[in-house]
């Protein structure tokens, strides 16, 4: 199993022999991810990290990232069970400033002072695809369902203002 963080020398080795490894990580030991899905019943993130040789000398890992989080719904405030099912490719640089410099637009990632980690980058890959504001599919494992005061049908909450205006337009005193 490859340690948590990988080194410049192991990276260059690893994507040299196209070596693949399949890492778990539990969502409760990722502390950004924690933060906004239940840790402790989200359970694990499954992850395949395939290195290979890239363009301009460099290295990449593709991301295959596997799981579920159980999240909260804004709209009923209930558990949303959220699955994970995705997939990055990365191009491996020595600095951010060297990302700038690829002649293909493709992600890229920087290993920091002591490496590259895995698990940082894993999480960073889940919380960009995580929704702003998840929802149940409509009509789906919502509890809300209109009872919880959440209105049935969409939410206008400027629907009477044009009124408003014409009245206050018909009217220059103001009801005085």
């Amino acid at each position: 199993m490859l340690a948590g963080v990988i080194g410049s020398a192991e990276i260059a080795e690893l994507a040299g022999r196209h070596a693949e490894q399949r890492l778990a990580w539990r969502v409760a030991d990722l502390a950004r991810l924690a933060a906004v899905a239940d840790g402790q019943r989200s359970g694990e993130l499954a992850v395949r990290a395939a290195f290979r040789p890239a363009d301009e000398g460099l290295a990449r890992v593709d991301l295959d990232i596997h799981g579920s989080l159980v999240l909260t719904c804004q709209r009923c405030l209930g558990d949303l069970v959220w699955p994970v099912d995705l997939s990055a490719s990365l191009c491996i640089v020595a600095s951010d400033e060297d990302a700038g410099g690829l002649r293909e637009p493709i992600d890229a990632v920087a290993p920091g002072p002591e490496g590259l980690s895995l698990a940082e980058i894993t999480e960073d890959e889940v919380l960009a695809a995580l929704p702003l504001a998840p929802l149940h599919a409509a009509g789906i494992g919502c509890t809300a369902g209109g009872s919880a005061g959440v209105p049935d049908g969409p939410n206008r909450p400027l629907a009477g203002l044009a009124a408003l205006l014409k009245k206050d337009a018909d009217d220059p005193v103001g009801g005085r």
